[in-house]
């Protein structure tokens, strides 16, 4: 009784979708049926996707997902991309259940990853509710961004862009950005900045290794400063909603006239790790910011797993 019960209200679900599916903006209305947790009903989905074709790509960065994240429906969703946009290479397929799709995977924890946000998706990201970054997939292979802040004391714009590509067995990327910081209290000039870097993730979104080489330069007046901060991380999904990760950076700071107050590259490194928590557009991250250098043990007298870290996103 049960399963017919289940079988009936999956049936009466269908039934809704293809009335919707024949009315303007049906890729938009069809997908959210790729995330259901019946096997029946993501076959659907992909069926109704190629039956109604994509020619704008709407649909390809979910079914690309699908077929690395899905099994059950690994040689189907693999045929579906072959069909509609003549992907003849295959999608590595993940062991085990079929997962949500992580959507703050652009980020190890705070820093970003090779993996651009799909083409038509937006984002926005809070860290510390102090510091928010809006992202946008321009398409497949360009991430538009905005950073910003709470305008206490200061006001914050840093607009950036990321470039990536994807390949088997992971992605590659650039991100560069441009901005200012001003603050409102009188006679303190205006900082300007410039900067970004290289990314590389090994693997997918649900198992990665990510290496970057990013570098800022910082301009206030007649003082200007470069900040290096190489770092390399990881992240791994252990359960359908929680992801774990850690990552590591070497900041080094270099001002131009002023060779005496620089840090050089290796005499310090910081490490963030923590958890993530996974919905279907929302995610969470309870980490912590852990510093290694002369001095720091006094940090962690008051504060042993180091400094709290909190950030949450929605995605639509």
């Amino acid at each position: 009784m049960k399963h017919g019960l289940q079988w009936l209200l999956s049936g009466m679900a269908l039934g809704a979708w293809q009335a919707a599916a024949q009315q303007p903006g049906a890729i938009e209305r069809v997908l959210p049926l790729c995330e259901s947790g019946e096997l029946a009903v993501r076959r659907y989905c992909v069926e109704e996707i190629v039956r109604l074709g994509d020619p704008d790509r709407h649909a390809r960065a979910r079914l690309r997902a699908m077929a690395a994240a899905d099994p059950e429906l690994h040689a189907f969703v693999t045929a579906a991309l072959r069909q509609l946009y003549g992907e003849e290479a295959a999608v590595e397929v993940a062991v085990g259940p079929a997962w949500p799709r992580d959507p703050g995977a652009t980020r190890v924890i705070f820093l970003p990853t090779a993996f651009a946000r799909p083409a038509g998706e937006a984002s926005w990201t809070i860290f510390e509710l102090g510091q928010w970054d809006f992202d946008y997939g321009a398409t497949d292979h360009i991430e538009a961004g905005l950073r910003t802040a709470a305008p206490v004391g200061f006001i914050t714009m840093l607009p950036q862009i990321k470039l990536a590509t994807r390949f088997r067995g992971g992605a590659a990327a650039l991100q560069v950005n441009a901005g200012f910081f001003a603050p409102f209290i009188e006679d303190v000039a205006t900082a300007y900045t410039f900067g970004g870097g290289p990314l590389l993730s090994l693997g997918s979104p649900d198992g990665f290794v990510n290496i970057g080489a990013q570098a800022q330069r910082v301009m206030v007046e007649n003082e200007a400063a470069t900040i290096f901060f190489p770092n390399v991380g990881g992240s791994l999904r252990a359960t359908r909603r929680i992801r774990v990760g850690a990552e590591v950076v070497v900041p080094g700071i270099y001002i131009q006239d002023d060779p005496e107050e620089q840090l050089e590259l290796g005499k310090t490194f910081v490490l963030i790790y923590g958890v993530r928590i996974i919905g279907e557009s929302l995610w969470g991250d309870i980490s912590f910011v852990a510093p290694f250098c002369d001095g720091c043990d006094e940090l962690y007298q008051v504060l042993p797993l180091g400094i709290p870290l909190l950030g949450f996103g929605i995605s639509w």
